[in-house]
């Protein structure tokens, strides 16, 4: 996580706890913290490149957990080191740490504007945990080759409204790594994503604790052009899936009309009922 998201983090379970926390020095503090925690061995600072063009102010760090860090959270959690997952940080790729700390982006967000709207976020299971056991559907294309396929997205989510309804979601961070254009059929087009997509929202897998039907897939894409590619290849699957841009949302957006709808058009919709 970045300093920034830890401070997040912090004034969010001070917000939902009741948990005193400084109000204006709080960024001070978090940073005395962390350094402590790398001189003790228990998280690692990483520093990300800095590209002479996208530099807009002081560097920031990313801080993972070392391996005795890791020991201790597992302890805390009442798991073993092995079922926690962890890897050491000098085996991922900033590839990987951006996508990583997207998701954290949309969490906090997420979190944020469900305490601000009265709405529950009733259930958030990540990607880790969604890949032991990940929904399997079989694709027939036209010609009647046939496919098993994995689905596993970036996180499950669901929100239980004051109404009492429950919006069930799918997460998806695109980043603009996956091919958009290519053939259905291809092995990591976006187009054979959304036929899985389909085939789970129509069937619902048995036994699955979310793979069941009704859900939507939401989005979220790097720019107003990749998004339009997207959308594209999604007209056709109907109105369960949702995108937007990583710049469209905040704590105060997330759950408005940020969203563009798979056969809708350009215009925005919200995630609440109006």
């Amino acid at each position: 996580m970045r300093t920034d998201q830890i401070e997040a983090m912090l004034r969010l379970i001070s917000e939902h706890d009741q948990f005193p926390v400084p109000k204006k020095s709080l960024r001070r503090m978090v940073q005395k913290k962390l350094l402590e925690m790398v001189q003790a061995g228990i998280v690692t600072r990483i520093v990300p490149p800095v590209f002479p063009d996208t530099r807009t102010g002081p560097p920031f760090y990313i801080y993972s957990l070392a391996k005795i860090g890791a020991v201790i959270v597992a302890d805390f959690m009442g798991t073993t080191f092995g079922e926690l997952g962890w890897r050491p940080a000098d085996d991922v790729t900033f590839l990987f740490l951006n996508h990583v700390l997207a998701l954290v982006d949309f969490k906090l967000a997420l979190t944020t504007a469900c305490l601000a709207r009265g709405v529950e976020l009733s259930e958030w299971v990540g990607d880790r945990e969604l890949r032991r056991e990940p929904a399997k559907v079989n694709l027939i294309s036209d010609t009647g080759e046939q496919a098993n396929v994995s689905i596993v997205p970036d996180a499950f989510y669901q929100l239980r409204l004051p109404s009492g309804h429950v919006l069930s979601c799918c997460l998806e961070i695109d980043r603009g790594t996956s091919t958009v254009a290519a053939s259905k059929w291809q092995t990591k087009s976006w187009g054979r994503k959304i036929l899985a997509y389909q085939s789970l929202q129509q069937h619902g897998l048995a036994r699955s604790t979310w793979a069941n039907p009704g859900f939507i897939v939401t989005t979220v894409t790097t720019s107003p052009s990749r998004l339009a590619h997207l959308m594209s290849i999604s007209e056709d699957a109907g109105n369960r899936f949702w995108f937007t841009t990583f710049d469209r949302l905040n704590a105060n957006t997330i759950l408005g009309a940020v969203w563009q709808v798979a056969g809708r058009g350009a215009k925005l919709h919200s995630l609440l009922p109006g």
